[in-house]
């Protein structure tokens, strides 16, 4: 497993300085560690076991701590009181059904939802929910499943591990090189210079070729499009991501 601890001496020996430049070595590799999260959604982000609680007379559901984004809608839960199901839709929507719409949440079978940030109080990041209408009269611990995308978990002191699988450490290892580089020197050439060549690199479409390639079977063709689909990711053609979701 890779250790912060390491990648905090790869900044030294790349800025050939033990002292701290512009920014921390843990605030560098966090930096590297969200760019890399960003670039795709990785397989190895993804969550099979996110859960949403429905809460009496509150209008929204609290996402896992280590949400990033969505990975499909959410649908009934096994555990569940009863089987619901909630179609995702735009906020403006949610609203509007609140002002327009008697709250029929006693049925307590079919939501609408949207994602939404809410801002951290006193201070921090906002915190991403899912609004719903309508707003349930009963509480249940299982709401939904939900399948997700984690976001890049920050570490906070040198002996963190990060949260990769080992092929991409490689990659990661030169993110925080080259970002540590693009701070100190930028000059000679700027982070996003240094980032742009990395994600143009050998070393990353290995990684992307072997994340993608983890499940190349998604079951039998449905069409021509289908079937050039599932060929494209059997062979991690064109790099796509292994999960049969669509992204916007």
């Amino acid at each position: 497993m890779l250790q912060a601890r390491e990648l905090i001496q790869l900044i030294a020996h790349k800025v050939d300085s033990s002292d701290q430049g512009a920014m921390s070595g843990i605030a560098i590799i966090n930096e590297a560690g969200r760019f890399l999260f960003g670039l795709r959604p990785w397989a190895f982000r993804l969550r099979p076991d996110g859960v949403l609680a429905l809460v009496a007379a509150q209008q929204y559901c609290a996402l896992p701590a280590d949400f990033g984004r969505m990975a499909g809608d959410p649908m009934p839960h096994p555990s569940g009181a009863r089987s619901r199901w909630m179609q995702m839709t735009t906020y403006e929507t949610i609203l509007k059904l609140r002002g327009t719409q008697a709250n029929v949440g006693a049925s307590d079978g079919s939501y609408v939802g949207a994602l939404v940030a809410k801002d951290a109080s006193p201070s921090g990041p906002p915190t991403n929910r899912i609004e719903i209408w309508p707003t349930p009269t009963a509480s249940d611990a299982n709401g939904f499943k939900i399948p997700y995308f984690a976001k890049w978990v920050d570490v906070v002191i040198d002996t963190d591990f990060v949260n990769i699988p080992d092929y991409v450490e490689g990659l990661l290892r030169h993110m925080v090189r080259e970002t540590a580089a693009g701070y100190e020197n930028d000059a000679e050439k700027s982070v996003w210079e240094r980032m742009d060549a990395i994600v143009g690199s050998a070393i990353y479409v290995s990684a992307v070729s072997e994340d993608a390639g983890m499940q190349p079977n998604l079951g039998p063709p449905q069409s021509g499009a289908a079937e050039s689909v599932a060929a494209s990711r059997g062979s991690a053609a064109g790099h796509g991501t292994f999960y049969p979701v669509l992204i916007p």
